[in-house]
C-alpha cells in the first residue's frame, strides 16, 4: 500500500494510508484473533497487479499463481489478471511465463501426487469448492432470502443452482468494473488499482 500510494501521492499520505490498513480493527481482528491469512493473499494479489503496472508481467503472473495456491479467494482478481495478461505486447512470452510458473506452483503438490496418484489429486481440486457449500463461496448470500443456510447446489425455484447464478453475477459485475479499462488510455495505475479493489468487493 505504501509503495503504490507513494508513487501516486505524497509520502505522508502514503504512510497514513498504509497505517490505516495495518491498524484497522478489521485487519487486526481478522489476522490476530480469527487467525485468517487474508492479508497475505491480498498482498499477493496487489503485488501481482503492481508488477503488471510496472511492466513486469513475468512476476505479475507468477505472484498471482502463488496467491492462487495460497488461498482461492484471490480468484476474485482473475478478471483483471486476465485483462493484464491479454494486454502483454509480446504474446510469445505469455506461453513461456505460464509454462514456467505452472511448473513452480505444481511443485508443492508433488508429494500428494506421489502418495495418492495424479487422478486422485486432480479430482481433489474440484471437490474443494464443495467444502463451502453452506458458506456461500459461489452464491454471495443469494440464498439468504430463500432459507439462509442452505447448500449453494440448491436450485432457485427448482431451475438453476445458486452457485451458477452467483458466478454469472460475479462476471457481469466484473465486466462493469473492467469496462473502462478496455480502452488502452484508461489503463493508468490508479484506475487499474481501483479496479483491483472493486473486484474484491465484487
Amino acid at each position: 500500500i505504501y509503495r503504490f500510494a507513494y508513487s501516486q501521492i505524497s509520502k505522508i499520505a502514503a504512510i497514513v494510508g498504509a497505517a490505516f490498513f495495518m491498524l484497522h480493527p478489521a485487519t487486526i481482528y481478522n489476522t490476530a484473533i480469527w487467525g485468517q491469512i487474508d492479508s497475505v493473499v491480498t498482498l499477493l494479489g496487489f503485488v501481482s497487479v503492481l508488477a503488471f503496472i510496472d511492466n513486469k508481467p513475468f512476476w505479475g503472473i507468477g505472484v498471482y499463481l502463488l496467491g492462487v495456491i495460497t488461498k482461492l479467494q484471490i480468484l476474485a482478481m482473475l478478471p483483471l489478471i486476465l485483462l493484464c495478461v491479454i494486454s502483454i505486447k509480446n504474446k510469445k512470452n505469455i506461453i513461456a511465463y505460464l509454462a514456467f510458473w505452472s511448473i513452480v506452483v505444481s511443485l508443492p503438490f508433488l508429494p500428494i501426487v506421489f502418495a495418492k496418484g495424479l487422478s486422485w489429486t486432480w479430482k481433489y481440486f474440484f471437490t474443494i469448492p464443495n467444502w463451502y457449500a453452506y458458506t456461500s463461496v459461489y452464491t454471495y448470500n443469494l440464498w439468504a432470502p430463500f432459507g439462509f443456510i442452505i447448500s449453494d447446489n440448491t436450485k432457485l425455484f427448482g431451475f438453476v443452482q445458486y452457485k451458477y447464478i452467483g458466478i454469472l453475477i460475479f462476471w457481469f459485475v466484473a465486466f462493469i468494473i473492467l469496462k473502462p479499462l478496455l480502452t488502452t488510455k484508461n489503463r493508468r495505475p490508479l484506475p487499474v488499482m481501483f479496479a483491483a479493489f472493486l473486484l474484491w468487493y465484487d
